[in-house]
């Protein structure tokens, strides 16, 4: 990680020389894996500062569009690591159509830090079209239907896709 100890540079070194530690090696011998066909890669993305809410969702496609499994919580609460250790998520079910029209939406428990984690039905409908477009998109690349993807509503309650994949 960086802190005022490790520079960008030495910390970007270690992690493309994590490929060749001992652990990694022992862990390719066991599956399998072709040593020299292995490759590291680094995502870089913008940080958020002020999240109104950060989420994942697993979208899957059916015959007439897609069912949404939701979990969200306020601000940059983690949802799987909560520095508050009863920190509930809101837990929610849709689905929209063919076109990413939300179709249902349904609360299945709420958050125990905010009555509302997505602020309202213009903003379900607007999640709902942006996770299915999202998940749209990569279904077209990967020929997967089912996709896990992250996203975040900002100061501004934008919703902004962090990042997806296949499951």
């Amino acid at each position: 990680s960086l802190t005022n100890k490790y520079s960008l540079s030495d910390s970007i070194r270690a992690v493309y020389a994590s490929v060749w530690t001992e652990r990694a090696y022992l862990n390719r011998e066991y599956y399998g894996l072709v040593h020299n066909k292995v490759y590291m890669g680094i995502l870089a993305h913008p940080s958020f500062v002020d999240e109104y809410a950060n989420g994942v969702a697993v979208v899957t496609f059916t015959a007439e569009g897609a069912d949404l499994n939701i979990v969200a919580q306020i601000d940059d609460v983690s949802i799987t690591n909560p520095l508050f250790p009863d920190a509930i998520p809101e837990q929610t079910v849709g689905r929209v159509d063919a076109d990413g029209k939300l179709l249902s939406f349904d609360i299945i428990s709420r958050s125990n830090l905010r009555t509302a984690v997505i602020p309202s039905e213009a903003k379900r409908n607007e999640l709902a079209r942006q996770l299915y477009l999202a998940a749209k998109a990569l279904k077209g690349v990967l020929n997967r239907d089912r996709m896990d993807l992250e996203f975040m509503l900002d100061a501004d309650q934008n919703v902004i896709i962090k990042q997806g994949r296949p499951l």
